[in-house]
């Protein structure tokens, strides 16, 4: 994947912050790295075009996971994408009780009670689906802000 200037990622754990950067190194990527909160993003508004969040949105307290939702969306510039991938149980029901008995609560998230919280933060053609990799799901929405401000 190419990009245009320099990426920027938060972490609240600073162990992982460092993680990050040895793989930016290895990789060659140009991407700063700080210590942050997802429920208080450290950038202005309409800042990004794109924000990622993988593996742990699922990880967090209801109320950081729809705080840090809001959040992205003012940091994210109109028309700016939001894509969230993390670990998901298989629907078919044999697959699901396979992966709930090897992974036990990792895989137990449903990408569809997202839905409401990006609904409510203003993010528009919300998309629920799989990837390739059977287990590993994602939910997009786009911004639809106004020039001047959110709406």
């Amino acid at each position: 994947m190419r990009h245009v200037g320099v990426g920027h990622g938060i972490d609240a754990a600073p162990e992982m912050i460092e993680v990050a950067r040895r793989k930016a190194a290895r990789a060659g990527t140009d991407v700063a790295f700080q210590v942050g909160l997802i429920e208080n993003i450290p950038f202005p508004n309409d800042q990004f075009d794109v924000a990622l969040c993988s593996f742990m949105i699922f990880h967090m307290p209801d109320d950081a996971r729809r705080k840090g939702i809001t959040e992205i969306y003012r940091v994210l510039k109109s028309g700016g994408q939001l894509l969230v991938v993390d670990l998901a149980s298989p629907p078919q029901p044999v697959r699901w009780n396979l992966t709930t008995f090897v992974f036990g609560c990792l895989m137990q998230h449903d990408f569809r009670e997202l839905v409401p919280m990006m609904e409510q933060a203003g993010f528009t053609q919300i998309k629920v689906g799989q990837t390739r990799f059977k287990s590993v799901s994602f939910v997009r929405g786009r911004t639809r802000k106004v020039k001047g401000g959110q709406g």
